[in-house]
């Protein structure tokens, strides 16, 4: 969310100069990102005029940077009740709405900041966003297509506006969405490993495996990038590497939970653990567990005792296994154990 440079008239009573000088104080901060204490400036701001339109907004956007969003809909409808005029008050109360997942009550803000400001690109890419949570997609792309037409060289709408031609099954459509992207910004790692999703889903392997390795030359850390490489390396028989890489996962943000830290051994194979106790843990879909639950008899193999950890729903069919182990549901305590492992990292 970016804050608007321009000084918005306060629609209230005029600055006194002690309220202006305070006021530019806490701009300047603001701008500086000491938000905590361009937070106490406006606050005394509003100790002293009360309906201070400037301050109000602008704590109800230090309160969304700071991801209190009920806290800054608070200061938003205390600004937008002196005046319903100013279109970034409501786009920016709509990302607050949004990230409370408050989908309709965001459109709804969105659509005010346009009936105000109707060439506003970036409230028309927020709407997108929005659009996209609910699987419009077809409304989110004439969102992001009228902010393009006011903005073409919108970077992070050319990068969304692909991902939602991926949705679509428009892949061709979305690398071209994903070309305008980087020729903007060259360096957007997220474009270029989603452009390497394109290519993959329409077998331009090379051209994926080069995307996602670029986008790796830029952010070696990329998680999303080397998990989908990984992908890539298996399905086109590179295992090797390809399940090497498949580790990313677990530094995947929307899978970061599925993987306890345990003060144990973590265990991915190197070490001897012929008569350890070692827990393998369950991390994904039901299919997964039940597909991989193979590789149990070779840990056995290796002389270790095994315990898993599984859904509920699998406990009873995986009991019925000829490798001996000790299943665990899911959610309950767990045995001592040496070392841990989670399933899919067996390969």
């Amino acid at each position: 969310m970016k804050r608007r440079k321009r000084r918005v008239v306060n629609p209230g009573s005029p600055d006194t100069p002690e309220i202006a000088k305070l006021f530019q104080e806490g701009l300047a901060l603001h701008g500086q990102g000491k938000l905590g204490s361009a937070k106490q400036i406006y606050e005394q701001i509003l100790k002293i005029q009360s309906n201070h339109f400037d301050s109000l907004q602008l704590l109800g956007t230090i309160y969304t940077q700071v991801k209190q969003y009920e806290v800054s809909l608070y200061f938003f409808d205390r600004a937008i009740q002196i005046a319903r005029t100013h279109a970034a008050v409501f786009n920016n109360r709509g990302i607050a709405l949004k990230e409370l997942k408050r989908f309709d009550d965001a459109l709804t803000s969105y659509d005010e900041a346009l009936r105000i400001k109707p060439d506003y690109a970036e409230a028309l890419y927020n709407r997108a966003i929005v659009l996209q949570e609910l699987k419009r997609f077809d409304s989110a792309l004439m969102s992001y297509d009228t902010a393009l037409h006011i903005k073409p060289d919108y970077v992070e709408a050319l990068y969304n506006r692909g991902n939602v031609l991926q949705q679509l099954k428009r892949f061709d459509d979305a690398l071209l969405s994903y070309k305008e992207a980087l020729r903007v910004m060259p360096t957007h790692v997220e474009a270029l490993c989603n452009r390497g999703n394109a290519f993959q889903e329409i077998r331009r392997f090379d051209e994926a495996l080069a995307s996602y390795d670029e986008a790796l030359r830029i952010k070696p850390d990329y998680a999303e990038a080397t998990w989908n490489k990984s992908l890539l390396l298996i399905l086109t028989g590179n295992y090797q590497e390809g399940w090497m890489l498949y580790e990313a996962r677990s530094e995947k943000e929307n899978l970061k939970k599925n993987f306890p830290r345990y003060p144990q051994l973590a265990w991915r194979g190197k070490e001897d653990i012929r008569n350890k106790k070692i827990l393998i843990h369950s991390e994904q879909g039901l299919g997964d567990s039940l597909q991989f639950i193979r590789y149990l008899e070779k840990i056995h193999q290796l002389g270790a005792e095994i315990i898993l950890e599984i859904p509920k729903t699998l406990a009873t069919l995986v009991s019925t296994l000829k490798t001996p182990i000790t299943v665990i549901e899911k959610g309950s305590e767990l045995p001592e154990f040496d070392a841990y492992c989670p399933l899919l990292s067996l390969p």
